[in-house]
């Protein structure tokens, strides 16, 4: 991949349709940052997991 096609993710393009689920996973409702920091929050919160889940579902 090159740098254009990776910052065009970034911003939401899809230039290849096929693949356009790279840019979910880049910028997304669930992207790789969101699940990461849901996972982190949760630890250092002490939330359990589980219901940081069910209550982010219910708020989307």
């Amino acid at each position: 991949m090159d740098v254009d096609r990776i910052a065009g993710m970034i911003v939401g393009w899809v230039s290849f349709p096929a693949k356009a689920y790279l840019v979910d996973i880049i910028n997304g409702p669930f992207d790789a940052d969101k699940l990461d920091y849901i996972q982190r929050d949760s630890h250092f919160t002490g939330i359990k997991l589980i219901k940081w889940i069910s209550t982010g579902v219910q708020k989307i």
